[in-house]
């Protein structure tokens, strides 16, 4: 077997499956935002984001530079996109606009001089706390972990945050009963 390039400096990954982001609290950064259109048209926010420093800086750009890579070695007509699980969706409608609101806020206390203008494409390289958990999805009968986006705060109160416990397995959707999981939109209260 030929050596494999980048075998000394590449991460282990022990227990198979996708390396995910570990639970925890991060500095995030925007890396793209774009005003979009709900399934059920309504206006919303879709924010790409990345770690900002420290030990995981880059995670997800990271990922999609792997998948680029892998794409154009194996010639496959898979499109490499950035990871879902840095993806965040903002709603920006009547029913939500203290949380949008919320939103903007802890943007504007975590970045000095920065006032929102109705702008959406000034938010990239904008910073702020992020909170995240693992929790599992399931995808062709088998149950993956994936690092969600639960909650944006201000910058300044990074360190004071609680880490928020992963997300277990619930019996019902290990026993099958799970699906694909809808989102808050589509449950029908």
């Amino acid at each position: 077997m030929q050596k494999i390039n980048g075998y000394e400096s590449a991460e282990p990954i022990i227990g198979g499956g996708f390396y995910v982001l570990p639970t925890g609290n991060y500095k995030m950064k925007i890396i793209k935002a774009e005003e979009n259109t709900s399934k059920s048209g309504r206006q919303m926010l879709k924010i790409a984001f990345d770690v900002a420093d420290g030990e995981f800086k880059d995670f997800y750009k990271r990922k999609y530079e792997a998948d680029l890579k892998r794409q154009s070695n194996t010639n496959s007509n898979k499109v490499a996109k950035w990871s879902n699980d840095a993806i965040y969706y903002q709603m920006c409608d009547e029913q939500n606009l203290g949380r949008f609101k919320g939103f903007i806020k802890c943007l504007e206390d975590s970045n000095s001089g920065f006032s929102w203008d109705w702008d959406e494409t000034k938010l990239k390289g904008l910073v702020f706390a992020g909170q995240t958990h693992n929790e599992p999805s399931e995808y062709n009968g088998k149950v993956y972990g994936h690092n969600k986006l639960i909650n944006i705060y201000p910058l300044s109160t990074l360190e004071t945050l609680p880490i928020l416990p992963d997300k277990e397995l619930e019996q019902s959707f290990a026993g099958g009963f799970g699906g694909t999981v809808a989102n808050d939109e589509e449950i029908p209260f």
